[in-house]
């Protein structure tokens, strides 16, 4: 899906946080994300996401302002970047969001089959979620957004505990996703994963570029 921004002003307070006149993430591309802290990032991806609509002009998914577009996770979901788990296994908190839509367990497992082939978790597949690093739950986090398959997926540091190996997995497994579903990706990162595939954006005074 394509995602255009028109006239898009948001404050907090008195204090203006993003002025965006007009930009276009084009459909089917990774946007890789980047600006100082507090340039508005993640107040960018709320919006993006539907989780906060206190802001003025329009943000339109295929040409659908997101405010009549239904929030039950079907066009666009979001990564954060610290991951919320479940008191259950990992394997379970994987599966949970596509259970509640009456996916079965083997399409499950032959989806989460194709995410492993890039980012191995098998040996804590088992494991209570609740005790792994966040590194770790980071990694589950990240499989569990991506099996959703959305046309849209905000991914807000999503490598940020990881090792430098586990951020180059992460990526090619991101890489391969978008492939696979032609999804368009966002993805707020720190720089030293930079990808020749990813277009870079840049946020700073509030304003996209």
């Amino acid at each position: 899906m394509e995602i255009k921004i028109e006239q898009l002003e948001k404050y907090h307070d008195s204090r203006q946080i993003l002025q965006i006149p007009e930009f276009t993430f084009e459909k089917g591309l990774i946007h890789q994300l980047n600006g100082s802290n507090g340039a508005g990032k993640s107040t960018l991806f709320e919006i993006l996401a539907q989780l906060d609509e206190a802001y003025t002009g329009r943000v339109l998914f295929d040409g659908q302002d997101i405010r009549t577009i239904r929030r039950d996770g079907t066009v666009v979901n979001q990564v954060f970047q610290k991951p919320v788990m479940l008191h259950r296994t990992v394997r379970e908190n994987i599966f949970y969001p596509l259970r509640l839509k009456g996916v079965p367990d083997a399409t499950l497992q032959e989806k989460l089959d194709f995410y492993l082939n890039y980012l191995p978790l098998g040996f804590l597949l088992d494991q209570k979620a609740t005790k792994l690093s966040l590194g770790e739950a980071q990694k589950v986090s990240l499989i569990r957004g991506l099996m959703l398959a959305t046309p849209i997926l905000l991914l807000d540091e999503p490598f940020s505990a990881m090792d430098r190996p586990s951020r180059e997995q992460g990526l090619d497994m991101i890489m391969a996703h978008q492939r696979a579903h032609h999804s368009t990706i966002i993805v707020i990162s720190h720089r030293e994963i930079e990808h020749d595939m990813m277009n870079q954006v840049i946020l700073e005074g509030g304003t996209l570029q």
